[in-house]
């Protein structure tokens, strides 16, 4: 069911009907004349997707390998796909300038040759910001998208960017001083975790005048009955902290239940993640039992991530 949903929010993006299209053939090169192989997007439909707010990252291995938005071209350049007059073509290769076409023009050529151009690659030059700021807030999701990627001469970025955007809620350290912040986050596996969630407590630095978010670095928030900010027990944070933190996990009544699913998960992982009493684990759920205030966070992030990255709060 999701897979058709997501097919039906593809459609309405692209406009892709079978019965209204013609066939575009032609050959798209890069400067590597053929070593990388050029994608021909229709409507740019990647992008549109990973844009879409409920996406799910599951999805985005079919959509890269339907070939209905999405061709490569082979060896020699040569390519081919269906589109409608109204649509555009977008071609994109590694470290080259995409260009874009309307449908209506490239049919006007006698033969589409499409040539792409290298990006010029910027000096990176590292940030030494010795007194760097950060701040530690309450926020509520906004948006995050994908940031455009910076092509570097003298380094390889293997983290991909996002641009987020959030309302600060609470400021809890530092003192962010607007009521919506716009910060980088950088994320090696995908997605930054944070953003699945509609409040977290987020951990947010300003390095050399530009807003980062510390890397992995937040919790997910829930209100309380009490209508307190909190977050369930974690299993990976109570086993990095010393036996003399001072911090404990307590009995939560949160406003609504929280529930994660662990239906698909193996039981040696979920009773090592959720285990018993902090959490209830019947019928596939968890729910949480235990966990702690924002104060609290802060305190553990402090005796561990923190601290060994050398950031100390104000």
């Amino acid at each position: 069911m999701k897979k058709y949903l997501l097919l039906f929010c593809l459609c309405l993006l692209s406009g892709v009907t079978h019965s209204q299209t013609v066939l575009i053939k032609g050959t798209a090169l890069d400067s590597t004349k053929g070593r990388n192989r050029v994608t021909v997007v229709l409507n740019d439909t990647i992008n549109k997707f990973l844009d879409l707010p409920q996406r799910n990252p599951a999805d985005y291995r079919w959509i890269i390998t339907d070939t209905v938005y999405r061709v490569r071209t082979k060896a020699n350049g040569a390519f081919s796909i269906r589109a409608r007059l109204r649509d555009s073509l977008y071609f994109e290769s590694f470290e080259h300038i995409p260009q874009k076409y309307a449908v209506k023009d490239l049919l006007k050529r006698k033969a589409i040759s499409i040539r792409l151009l290298p990006e010029v690659c910027q000096p990176y030059v590292p940030c030494k910001d010795t007194l760097p700021k950060h701040f530690v807030f309450v926020g509520e999701k906004v948006k995050v998208t994908v940031a455009k990627r910076k092509y570097y001469c003298n380094t390889i970025m293997m983290d991909r960017g996002y641009n987020a955007q959030y309302k600060v809620l609470q400021n809890v350290a530092g003192g962010f001083p607007r009521d919506t912040i716009r910060f980088v986050a950088y994320d090696h596996y995908g997605t930054p975790a944070f953003s699945k969630y509609s409040h977290v407590l987020l951990f947010v630095s300003e390095y050399c005048q530009e807003l980062v978010h510390q890397k992995y670095q937040y919790y997910s928030l829930y209100k309380t009955a009490g209508n307190q900010w909190a977050a369930p027990y974690s299993a990976s944070d109570y086993a990095a902290l010393g036996p003399d933190s001072g911090i404990k996990p307590e009995i939560i009544k949160f406003r609504e239940p929280v529930v994660i699913d662990v239906s698909q998960a193996a039981p040696e992982w979920v009773s090592k993640t959720f285990p018993a009493p902090y959490y209830k684990v019947e019928n596939g759920k968890a729910t949480a039992v235990y966990g702690n205030y924002v104060k609290e966070l802060v305190e553990i992030k402090k005796q561990t991530v923190l601290k060994a990255r050398g950031i100390r709060l104000k």
